[in-house]
C-alpha cells in the first residue's frame, strides 16, 4: 500500500492535530516546535509558525479558535485561519509540566498540572 501524499516539512510527535474547514491544524516537532496547518486531502502545507514555539503542544478545537495548551503550562487562543498562526491571548494556566490533555466544558477549561488539577473559566 502507497501513501496518498508525504508532506516532509511537518513532524508530529506525540500530538494530535484537529480538522476545522479543510485544514489540518496542529502542532509539530520540526524547528523545535512550530504550529502547522495544511490541506489533510492533498498534504499541501498552507503556514507554519517561526519555529521554537514549545518542547510540545497539545491542540484542541472549541468553535472557530484554536486552543494550544504547551508543556511549559501556556495556554493560547489562536484563529483557526488558512491565513497563518495569529494568536489571540496568552495565559500561564501552570506552574508545573502539563502534559495532560486539558477538557473543555463549556466556557472552562480543566488542566492537570504534574499534581493539581485546575479549572479555569474561559473570558474570551
Amino acid at each position: 500500500m502507497k501513501p496518498a501524499w508525504r508532506n516532509e516539512q511537518v513532524s508530529l510527535f506525540m500530538n494530535t492535530p484537529v480538522i476545522h474547514r479543510e485544514m489540518m491544524l496542529g502542532f509539530s516537532d520540526s524547528n523545535k516546535g512550530q504550529y502547522f496547518a495544511l490541506e489533510p486531502r492533498t498534504g499541501k502545507l498552507l503556514w507554519t509558525s517561526a519555529g521554537r514555539q514549545a518542547e510540545s503542544a497539545i491542540t484542541l478545537l472549541a468553535d472557530k479558535l484554536l486552543v494550544i495548551l504547551t508543556e511549559s503550562g501556556e495556554l493560547i487562543f489562536a484563529n483557526a485561519a488558512a491565513s497563518g498562526y495569529s494568536p489571540l491571548a496568552k495565559y500561564q494556566v501552570a506552574a508545573s509540566s502539563t502534559f495532560a490533555h486539558p477538557v473543555l466544558v463549556g466556557r472552562k477549561i480543566l488542566i492537570k498540572e504534574q499534581r493539581h488539577l485546575v479549572l479555569w473559566e474561559i473570558g474570551l
